[in-house]
């Protein structure tokens, strides 16, 4: 995991900077930026570095950056601390519990797979 997240932040980094200084097609060419969290934003110790959240903050204000995760959005933004709070302010699209929730642009809930109320209730009594 280590070595995933240093390459996929390498990746990001190049990706913010081709994106700054690079020439306007290439604009054309990343139109989003999505990226896991644990193991990858985050290090072994749940947090989030300094050079870490500069390079995803540069890549934010190019394109829109999309998180995914098993985790829910406000476990997801609480996770990432500062950079959460850009997010939480940002409303970009996200992809939360493995798919199960995803939001577009804005904050928009495109899909939400959520048990129905009777298989949720079933479920509470069988672990009770």
């Amino acid at each position: 995991p280590r070595f995933m997240s240093g390459l996929v932040l390498a990746m990001l980094s190049t990706a913010a900077c081709m994106l700054a200084v690079g020439p306007p097609s290439t604009k054309a060419l990343i139109r989003l930026i999505c990226c896991d969290i644990d193991g990858t934003l985050l290090t072994p110790d749940h947090k989030v570095t300094d050079h870490t959240r500069m390079v995803v903050l540069r890549a934010m204000s190019e394109v829109p950056f999309c998180p995914c995760t098993g985790r829910g959005r406000l476990g997801a933004y609480q996770a990432l601390g500062a950079l959460g709070r850009r997010l939480r302010e940002v409303q970009p699209p996200g992809v939360f519990l493995n798919g199960l929730i995803v939001y577009g642009p804005g904050g928009e809930l495109l899909r939400d797979m959520a048990l129905e109320d009777e298989v949720s209730s079933e479920v509470v009594a069988f672990a009770a």
